[in-house]
């Protein structure tokens, strides 16, 4: 959600202390839907983020921050940061129910 957040115009500084959980990015796909004549908030993830997975380098360029700063004090984060090459966030995405629920009608 961080890195959607700042592909969305947010500074990282604010995206990496603000956005939590997909409805602090939810407005911000709204309006860009409708800066673009579409109800479709979910049209920022696919003009935004990549359907091939990212590597933590992509991320940290992106967010301008080390991804183990961003995770903080989660150890189970961490933990999944050492073992993991690759992050699929628009599939993470998915799996949170953007893409299809994220504004039912």
């Amino acid at each position: 959600m961080i890195v959607l957040g700042i592909k969305l115009g947010m500074k990282p500084k604010d995206a990496i202390s603000k956005v939590k959980t997909l409805s602090d990015v939810e407005g911000l796909c709204v309006s860009f839907a409708n800066s673009h004549d579409s109800s479709d908030p979910v049209l920022a993830v696919k003009e935004f983020l990549n359907e091939e997975p990212y590597k933590a380098e992509d991320i940290e360029k992106i967010t301008e921050e080390s991804l183990t700063s961003i995770l903080g004090n989660s150890p189970t984060s961490l933990a999944v940061l050492r073992a993991a090459k690759h992050f699929k966030l628009f599939q993470v995405l998915q799996m949170k129910g953007l893409l299809g629920s994220i504004c039912r009608d």
